[in-house]
């Protein structure tokens, strides 16, 4: 396996406690979705013929540009009889060698939820908390003038 490949899945699967689902979005615009599990204490592909495939897809992006990546972990805990999963993102590119960016947290919530075709907020998804390294903001915990205040932040920094 390529070391971009070896470096991304080390990271995600530092994430994946028993199953995850994982969405690349590539710099032309291209996304895929892939399914992940802990096996004996290895992260893997559910249909083993998908690794492949998957480096394929990372390296073909790394060559034109950059990827990012969007890891949703099902997590062990359980709030009113739901299962928490844990969001994260990346983006991933070549500078010499690879570089895996972690997103900021209020890039990270905005993201997930900001309609992207029409710009409205949209209500944060039950039972969910966004994630960077051990930092978690649960999503009953985030309030419309938060997403306000970071989508503020958010077009500061883009300007």
């Amino acid at each position: 396996m390529d070391e971009p490949v070896r470096a991304i899945i080390d990271e995600l699967g530092r994430h994946v406690y028993s199953k995850a689902y994982l969405t690349l979005l590539t710099a032309r615009g291209e996304a895929s979705k892939w399914r992940l599990r802990r096996v004996n204490g290895r992260v893997q592909f559910i249909d083993k013929y998908e690794t492949e495939l998957f480096a394929e897809i990372v390296m073909d992006a790394l060559h034109y540009g950059f990827l990012v990546i969007v890891l949703r972990s099902f997590t062990g805990e359980r709030r009113r009889g739901r299962v928490i999963k844990e969001l994260r993102a990346y983006r991933v590119m070549r500078r010499g060698g690879i570089v895996i960016s972690k997103v900021p947290m209020d890039e990270l919530i905005t993201s997930m939820n900001v309609n992207s075709m029409t710009g409205e907020l949209m209500q944060p998804e039950p039972f969910v908390k966004y994630c960077v390294d051990d930092e978690c903001i649960y999503s009953d915990e985030i309030d419309e003038r938060d997403l306000e205040v970071y989508i503020r932040n958010i077009k500061k920094w883009v300007n």
